[in-house]
């Protein structure tokens, strides 16, 4: 997979991106429509995270999900995060991430 650079585009193409402010309401928006629902807040925070397609999106079925490997990395970022805190690695919170925190 390769990104698009403003430098690949036609003259007449646009690059478009949303601003950080325009994410933290679209995700927040999806937590509140969604929240009996949590699949398709996850669809929203997937598309914005992950630059897939709708259409890419469309077609992920829950069985192509590595649920073990994500649970191999949890643990793992987990371990990780406890040895940081332990030493007294100064972090702080994205503000893109705040949202999630604030969930």
């Amino acid at each position: 997979m390769t990104a698009v650079t403003a430098s690949a585009l036609e003259d007449n193409d646009q690059l478009k991106v949303f601003q950080d402010h325009e994410v933290d309401l679209l995700l927040a928006t999806a937590d509140k429509l969604y929240a009996e629902d949590r699949r398709w807040q996850l669809w929203a925070v997937m598309a914005v995270w992950s630059g897939m397609r709708k259409g890419e999106l469309a077609g992920l079925q829950w069985g192509e999900i590595d649920i073990e490997g994500l649970r191999t990395a949890r643990d793992r970022l987990w371990a990780e995060a406890v040895y940081h805190y332990r030493q007294g690695t100064e972090w702080w919170l994205d503000p893109k991430m705040q949202v999630f925190a604030e969930a």
